[in-house]
C-alpha cells in the first residue's frame, strides 16, 4: 500500500518563524518600559537589597493596619502589619547601603536584623 507523509515545513521557514518571534519579543519590551529601564526592573526584581522609598513602605504600613484591625486580638501578632519587613534606602544618601525596617515597633523583628521601625502608629494592634 501507499505510505502517506505528512507535509514537511523547509528548515529555512521555521528559522524565519523564529527570529520573527525574537523581533516581537524585543518589540514589546521596547514599547512597555524602553530599553533604559531594562536593567533597573530586572535589578528590582532579583535582588531585595536594592531598597526601596519611605514614602511608599509607610503608605503599605497604614494599608497593613488597617487590615489588621478586622483580625482577632489573638491573631493581629501574626497580621502582615507585625510581620512586614522593608528594604529602605535614604533618598539623601545613595551610596548607604539600605536598611531593614518594620513598620511597626516588633520587637521579635529585631532578632531578624530588623534595625528600627518607619514609625507608622496602629494604636489598636499589639505585635507582641
Amino acid at each position: 500500500m501507499f505510505k502517506k507523509k505528512g507535509m514537511e515545513l523547509p528548515q529555512s521557514t521555521v528559522i524565519v518563524a523564529l527570529i520573527l518571534i525574537v523581533l516581537v519579543i524585543i518589540i514589546l519590551v521596547f514599547v512597555v518600559g524602553g530599553f533604559g529601564t531594562i536593567g533597573s526592573k530586572l535589578t528590582e526584581l532579583f535582588h531585595s537589597q536594592t531598597g526601596q522609598s519611605s514614602d511608599i513602605a509607610i503608605k503599605t504600613c497604614d494599608n497593613l493596619c488597617q487590615g489588621a484591625k478586622s483580625l482577632s486580638p489573638s491573631s493581629q501578632p501574626n497580621s502582615a502589619y507585625c510581620k512586614q519587613t522593608f528594604m529602605i534606602k535614604d533618598d539623601n544618601n545613595a551610596k548607604q547601603p539600605p536598611v531593614k525596617k518594620s513598620c511597626g515597633n516588633n520587637p521579635l523583628l529585631s532578632s531578624q536584623g530588623v534595625e528600627s521601625d518607619l514609625g507608622v502608629e496602629c494604636p489598636d494592634i499589639s505585635c507582641r
